[in-house]
């Protein structure tokens, strides 16, 4: 919210009540566009100040490009205090003041820098020059491309919430056609890339910024936190398996098979992850030698 005040006693033309003032001022929108002579109302501050006050919201009550400028523009209408010698007013004078749209350096975050095949990313940008529309969710876009699929899509990130500037997209990887949306095809030693372009960093410069992962098949291993039980004590297993770790905002589940010399056929077992993106499985099982447990 940017406030703009006038001092202008020439305005102040009522002495019982607060006057107004009217002003322009001049931005580049969005799009690149000059939109100039948009008129606010300034409110004098209280009876016979000559101090006028106005307020814009930066998003809300317009949207200027950033690394553009708005200009704001009063006309004093007798820019000199009159004199008996005068025969006519002086031309009109324009006072302006500038208002600097500052530039900010995107930063790209992805979730991995190393995944299995058919695993989900988290794509994440922070950049307050695309928060545009303070009271509601902007959008952004990146590209992924990978070694199977060069070309790559095109994906839509969208902002955590309302004036965050921070914008958020779960993509997927798929090793066969088809590929739905929001899936990059992907083969086993592939090098995915997240390409973002920031249209203006903290220098006004425009720069892309690549994160790449690599796409790893691995065999998982397991191991028991002790080397032997007792009957009655309950077994904790640990499966660590990156190709498992599918889902990078959630706790991934596997599921294994236990079986002894007396139980051949075994029974499943549900282990879940340690945590959201590690990659490890954590589940307990009580060791018996009751056949109706």
């Amino acid at each position: 919210e940017v406030t703009v005040t006038v001092t202008y006693p020439d305005a102040n033309l009522n002495s019982r009540a607060k006057d107004s003032l009217t002003i322009t001022y001049d931005y580049t929108n969005l799009a690149g566009t000059l939109v100039p002579g948009v008129t606010l109302t300034l409110t004098e501050t209280d009876v016979n100040t000559g101090i006028f006050t106005g307020k814009v919201t930066i998003g809300a009550t317009f949207s200027p490009k950033p690394g553009t400028k708005v200009t704001f523009k009063a006309v004093d209408k007798t820019p000199i205090t009159t004199t008996p010698a005068m025969t006519e007013w002086l031309p009109a004078k324009t006072v302006s003041a500038d208002l600097n749209i500052r530039t900010h350096t995107g930063v790209l975050t992805v979730s991995a820098t190393e995944i299995g095949p058919g695993s989900k990313f988290k794509i994440t940008v922070l950049d307050p020059d695309l928060n545009t529309n303070i009271y509601g969710a902007d959008t952004l876009t990146v590209r992924v491309r990978s070694t199977t699929d060069p070309t790559g899509i095109t994906v839509t990130l969208t902002e955590t919430g309302a004036n965050t500037g921070i914008f958020e997209k779960t993509i997927g990887t798929k090793l066969t056609t088809p590929i739905p949306a929001d899936t990059i095809h992907i083969s086993v030693g592939d090098t995915i890339q997240v390409v973002y372009l920031d249209a203006a960093n903290a220098e006004g410069v425009a720069t892309s910024t690549i994160w790449s992962i690599q796409v790893v098949s691995v065999d998982p291993t397991i191991s028991f936190d002790k080397t032997f039980y007792k009957v009655g004590e309950t077994a904790t297993i640990v499966v660590e398996d990156l190709d498992a770790n599918t889902n990078p905002t959630a706790i991934d589940t596997i599921t294994v098979v236990l079986s002894s010399t007396s139980d051949p056929i075994g029974v499943s077992l549900t282990l879940a992850e340690t945590d959201v993106n590690t990659g490890v499985f954590r589940g307990s099982v009580l060791l018996t030698s009751d056949p109706t447990v």
